[in-house]
């Protein structure tokens, strides 16, 4: 018998059940494919996830070494900074065109500013075995503030060595 001649015979009651069977049987397939393709997505979004927050966890605790390591090293050789350490570096040329910014003069209270919260700190590291844990944090922002500042003066100083045609050019736009 060919397969159109059974589906005529067969009664329907049976056609019924083997089209549901047919029709239940392929859902819970897609069904499960469906469950087992989100929960693939799920765990390789949790797993990438996890990493980033592993990859931010040892940058920090890095970074966290690093400053500690810095604070030591300051706290057991306090900087030296003077205006004649900075003047050593200096030819006269480049003295004579760092005077001719126009900020020169606001560089210069910034230097002294500078110059005196370094004998400040040195100071007060000197006298650090004795005092009590507040000054110890005090001591430590101070140093933050002081190495904001050593980079802000920093930022400056290729400016001091510039050629003064170039200085010239730029007062003159």
């Amino acid at each position: 018998m060919s397969s159109s001649e059974e589906k005529t015979t067969s009664p329907p009651a049976r056609r019924r059940r083997s089209s549901i069977l047919r029709r239940k049987s392929v859902i819970p397939i897609a069904e499960e494919h469906t469950y087992e393709l989100a929960l693939r997505e799920y765990i390789s979004d949790t797993k990438r996830e996890k990493s980033e927050w592993d990859d931010l966890y040892r940058q920090r605790k890095s970074q966290f070494k690093i400053s500690e390591d810095a604070l030591a090293q300051v706290t057991a050789e306090p900087p030296t900074i003077t205006p004649d350490v900075v003047q050593q570096d200096l030819t006269e040329d480049d003295i004579i065109h760092f005077q001719q910014r126009p900020d020169y003069e606001k560089l210069c209270n910034d230097m002294d500013r500078f110059v005196e919260t370094a004998a400040m700190i040195k100071a007060k590291l000197k006298g650090l075995q004795s005092v009590s844990n507040y000054t110890f944090l005090s001591s430590k922002a101070r140093l933050n503030a002081l190495s904001n500042s050593i980079c802000t003066f920093n930022d400056t100083v290729p400016l001091w060595l510039q050629d003064p045609l170039k200085i010239q050019n730029r007062k003159v736009k």
